[in-house]
């Protein structure tokens, strides 16, 4: 659904066994360990990473 209204998307899976799911498959940027592996710091990294790109 984001991808389809033109926005990026994290995925942080509840369960690390989950990651392989297909339903996050298409995330821009899937952090496999969930939230422990999740920072503030890598996620605006990524956004603005990604904005630079076409």
């Amino acid at each position: 659904a984001a991808h389809a209204a033109g926005m990026r998307c994290i995925a942080v899976p509840y369960v690390a066994a989950q990651a392989d799911a297909p339903e996050f498959a298409t995330a821009g940027l899937l952090l496999r360990g969930g939230q422990a592996e999740f920072t503030a710091r890598a996620a605006h990294a990524w956004l603005t990473d990604s904005a630079r790109r076409p």
